[in-house]
């Protein structure tokens, strides 16, 4: 059996200009309502119930720095000096996961 009788799994790959060439049409599109900024049709009807869940998170997470910072500072008038640091440990936990 000869090189030229077995057969490749081997693909020819496509001529450099083919494969570089712009897609004018996704180009077109993309400039297309700009003004609303990083939206795209696949975006779906949720958009508005994910920001609210996303605006509720953050806004529970920022509760909880504030909790944790006032027994903090509560903690630092009754002279409990580790107590106090282990709630702005907390706190600081939580301020992390504000940020994320």
């Amino acid at each position: 059996m000869t090189t030229k009788d077995r057969k490749s799994n081997v693909q020819q790959l496509p001529v450099a200009e083919q494969r570089m060439q712009l897609n004018q049409a996704a180009i077109d599109a993309a400039k297309k309502d700009l003004d609303q900024g990083a939206i795209t049709p696949s975006y779906g009807p949720w958009r508005e119930d994910i920001i609210k869940l996303l605006n509720d998170s953050l806004a529970t997470e920022l509760v909880c720095v504030l909790r944790y910072k006032r027994h903090h500072f509560t903690a630092q008038g009754l002279a409990s000096p580790k107590i106090s640091d282990e709630f702005l440990v907390h706190a600081n936990e939580e301020s992390s996961h504000a940020d994320r």
